[in-house]
């Protein structure tokens, strides 16, 4: 099996972002996407596994998925689920307006994920934004995108004065908040090349060639992007190659090591046991790996 882990998303430059409903029993396989996800449960169940953890979201949930995030899901047969995804360039015209402190980006990285810790008046308005977006969205009504774009910056508004925790400075600042498309570009090349070759040896200084950085300089850049290290981000991502391997392949567990890109089988016994606290054939064993 080779699931697709980075999905591309036909790019919408003048109104980069899209609204829809799933509904049904579906199985997402671990992805990522440069693009910001909000998921609101309307009806049912969802299970929702973002990088290493595991969320069951109840009707009336609202999570957000920050773009460079690994997530996969797995609903109930009568879930219903409002998904917006939007490119942080959603917001460009903010660029122009200098008095404010945060760039959007620093804003979403700062916004509390889960509405669980949400005071109820404001997860309820976000739930009502929601569904007036997708409402605008699948009418069409004269003048919908302007709608649409209002009442995301309503939302962004509400969730920045009431859910906003303050994050230090020296990790938000760079050069990437003033300049969206960078942003993107970034994360895209990035992406695309651990996709390309996550099952060959990949060192520090070869992304970082790539990227046409020495090493120091990207280490920092990429925290910067995705709130962790490369070494880390990398090893994730194999890892969760190797628990969908697992769970839908009978494989030995040396040739799942060498498929997710492991050149060891002893470290990658190690690493997954210190990730799920589990080693990897009790997981395979296990119905969605006891839903670690």
């Amino acid at each position: 099996m080779r699931s697709s882990y980075l999905e591309i998303r036909k790019d919408h430059n003048e109104f980069p972002m899209d609204c829809f409903l799933n509904s049904g029993d579906m199985t997402l396989l671990p992805h990522w996407h440069k693009e910001i996800e909000i998921i609101y449960v309307k009806n049912g169940t969802l299970n929702v596994g973002i990088n290493d953890t595991i969320f069951t979201m109840q009707e009336g949930e609202v999570r957000i998925i920050n773009g460079g995030e690994v997530h996969y899901y797995l609903s109930s047969p009568d879930s219903e689920r409002i998904v917006l995804m939007f490119d942080i360039s959603f917001f460009k015209d903010m660029r122009l307006i200098n008095n404010e402190e945060l760039s959007m980006l620093d804003i979403f990285n700062g916004i509390e994920k889960s509405s669980l810790s949400w005071p109820g008046k404001i997860k309820q308005k976000i739930e009502e934004l929601i569904q007036e977006i997708y409402l605008e969205m699948v009418n069409k009504d004269r003048g919908y995108l302007f709608a649409i774009k209002a009442k995301m910056y309503e939302m962004i508004v509400t969730l920045y004065r009431n859910v906003y925790q303050d994050i230090s400075p020296n990790e938000l600042k760079s050069e990437l908040v003033s300049n969206p498309k960078s942003f993107v570009e970034s994360l895209s090349k990035i992406f695309a090349y651990i996709e390309e070759y996550y099952q060959q040896k990949i060192t520090l200084d070869d992304i970082a060639r790539h990227m046409g950085f020495n090493a120091q300089y990207f280490s920092r850049y990429f925290k910067r992007l995705t709130g962790q290290t490369f070494v880390k981000f990398l090893n994730d991502y194999r890892l969760n190659k190797a628990k969908w391997l697992l769970l839908n392949e009978d494989l030995p567990i040396i040739e799942v090591a060498e498929q997710a890109g492991f050149s060891s089988v002893k470290t990658f016994h190690h690493l997954f046991k210190t990730k799920f606290g589990t080693s990897p054939l009790k997981y395979k064993k296990s119905k969605y790996g006891n839903n670690i």
